[in-house]
């Protein structure tokens, strides 16, 4: 039998290590922000990238044709009665964000997915794992860019992940 002045000892130990055995599953991982965007600029300063962006709001429905109308961009028909009705040819409409552009770290572990055509493939998309090359992407593709929305995956006040939307 154990000396009576072990146990205290023993239990303290106890707690400590079950404390600290936690499993990674166990353990809460922080996950990333999301947040639509255009992708106004890739930035290189000392090394490190940048990506500027517009944050948009998604909207969708009876507010998402309120928005457009509002800004102007909503389609509308008239019928033989004289009657407007407004529509959005997809089901959805991009806000810019009011608060402007933004600017956050890209990592070098960062990835990405953005949509390309092919005649032999069609529609299809591309994965881009790391920053490199996605720059080289990036580059070839600039025009294009700020016209497409994206969703930026925010972690750490940096853009870890950034997925082209598909509009057809």
């Amino acid at each position: 039998m154990l000396p009576k002045r072990v146990f205290p000892l023993l239990f303290a130990a106890m707690l400590f290590a079950c404390n600290q055995s936690k499993t990674p599953a166990m353990q809460e991982e922080a996950k990333p922000e999301k947040m639509y965007c255009y992708v106004n600029e890739l930035i290189e300063k000392d090394g490190n990238y940048f990506l500027e962006i517009t944050p948009l709001r998604l909207l969708e429905g009876d507010a998402a044709i309120e928005e457009a109308k509002k800004a102007g961009d909503a389609a509308m028909d008239i019928d033989e009665n004289g009657d407007t009705t407004y529509w959005l040819p997809e089901s959805f409409y991009y806000q810019e964000v009011s608060s402007g552009r933004a600017t956050f770290m890209v990592p070098d572990l960062f990835t990405g997915s953005v949509y390309e055509y092919s005649d032999e493939e069609g529609m299809h998309t591309i994965e881009i794992g790391r920053i490199a090359p996605f720059v080289e992407y990036f580059e070839l593709n600039r025009e294009g860019f700020h016209l497409v929305p994206f969703i930026a995956y925010i972690q750490d006040s940096q853009i870890v992940r950034l997925e082209e939307q598909y509009i057809p």
